[in-house]
């Protein structure tokens, strides 16, 4: 069984991404797709890429994307868009980066109705479940919780893994001697890198990190469950399988609560918006930490005020807190290196404290429960510094 995914297409499958996507879509719903290129000035205007070449129609290159991300497909040429779709391109549900990959990661499967060769009779392969089930395995036996690209291809691909077995399963797996061919490595590595906007993972090429302290026995089991791959009856048609894939109530968004990151002023500081709550546990995290101090060569003066924290308290050991430009929504970015760390600064704690306080005002003024884009988030913080040093 090949694991394949749309490769070259990282961006496109980014959240904050495929949110404005989703927002276009579920505007052109009903158009012909092969009626000109409807798709192509819309999606480029609002969601900023280039959708490349600009001499092929948008859905003949991009319309794997919008079917392994369960947004939309195809019925008689004509544009339909998911539920899932609609949920992400709404914008009073304030849909979460772990709320949609707690949907997907379960239901993603191979045969996958989004490429050719499309079966409904035979045998379901989970990749994500896979995935994820290892990461626990390890965690099981005591080992690093982290997993490479070649591990996967290994034991998962080679041993022909379908995700339907148990974490105990995963945990005896030997070595299959696969190795991997052509294009296969880099569809499966950004199929990971895809996977790893999940809060609770992280991506340092070539290992997926689970970013969860083993001890957390409650994120743990949570995680578990959300691994289960959920096995439905198959539509024959590919485009109404994706449908069906996409048919999501409320009810299906699971995310994982990281409760170790969770502090009971969250709710206050955030009045309550989950995705500022998302944000925060995604700052708290200790292997972001580790990127920004590994990688920074100097993360000792906050980036607001400009003191050394050093100078101020040489008692204490990295006082600086990690703070992401991103939308709030947003995972950090992944790049070819590795770990994006180029949108995240340091932070004292109280300019922390006072810039998510801005950001509250801000969004609050402009009626807004999250930012638009990069450059808005960037400029907005760039307003707080300068209201700081002015």
């Amino acid at each position: 069984m090949k694991w394949r995914w749309d490769q070259g297409r990282l961006d496109y499958l980014r959240f904050d991404n495929l949110k404005e996507c989703a927002r276009v879509l579920i505007t052109l719903e009903g158009v012909q797709v092969n009626d000109g290129d409807p798709l192509r000035k819309p999606l480029m205007d609002k969601v900023g890429l280039p959708f490349a070449p600009g001499d092929y129609r948008v859905w003949r290159n991009y319309g794997r994307v919008f079917k392994c991300a369960m947004l939309a497909t195809t019925i008689k040429n004509e544009l339909v868009c998911t539920d899932l779709c609609r949920d992400i391109a709404d914008s009073s549900k304030a849909i979460t980066v772990d709320e949609y990959l707690s949907y997907v990661a379960p239901r993603f499967y191979y045969d996958s109705p989004a490429f050719q060769g499309y079966s409904n009779t035979g045998p379901q392969h989970f990749p994500f479940c896979s995935i994820l089930k290892l990461l626990l395995a390890r965690v099981a036996s005591g080992q690093p919780a982290t997993v490479s690209i070649d591990e996967i291809f290994d034991l998962l691909v080679g041993n022909t893994v379908t995700g339907l077995e148990s974490v105990e399963d995963l945990g005896k797996l030997s070595s299959s001697g696969y190795a991997a061919k052509g294009d296969e490595p880099r569809q499966l590595r950004e199929l990971v890198i895809f996977l790893s906007q999940f809060d609770f993972l992280k991506w340092q090429r070539p290992n997926l990190i689970l970013d969860v302290d083993a001890d957390d026995a409650d994120a743990i089991k949570q995680i578990e469950a959300l691994a289960q791959p959920i096995v439905a009856k198959r539509q024959a048609d590919s485009d109404q399988e994706i449908l069906s894939l996409g048919s999501s109530q409320s009810k299906d968004f699971k995310p994982v609560e990281i409760t170790s990151r969770t502090y009971n002023e969250d709710v206050v500081f955030t009045e309550g918006k989950k995705v500022r709550v998302t944000h925060l546990r995604t700052e708290r995290s200790s292997k972001l930490r580790e990127f920004y101090y590994s990688t920074i060569e100097k993360p000792y003066a906050c980036d607001m005020c400009e003191v050394d924290v050093t100078t101020s308290y040489p008692w204490v050991d990295k006082l600086l807190e990690v703070h992401h430009l991103l939308p709030l929504s947003s995972p950090i970015r992944v790049e070819n290196s590795g770990t994006s760390i180029s949108d995240l600064v340091g932070l004292c704690p109280t300019c922390h404290r006072a810039v998510h306080a801005y950001y509250r005002a801000w969004l609050k003024e402009k009626g807004l429960d999250d930012f638009e884009s990069y450059e808005q988030a960037h400029d907005v913080y760039a307003e707080a510094k300068n209201a700081l040093n002015s």
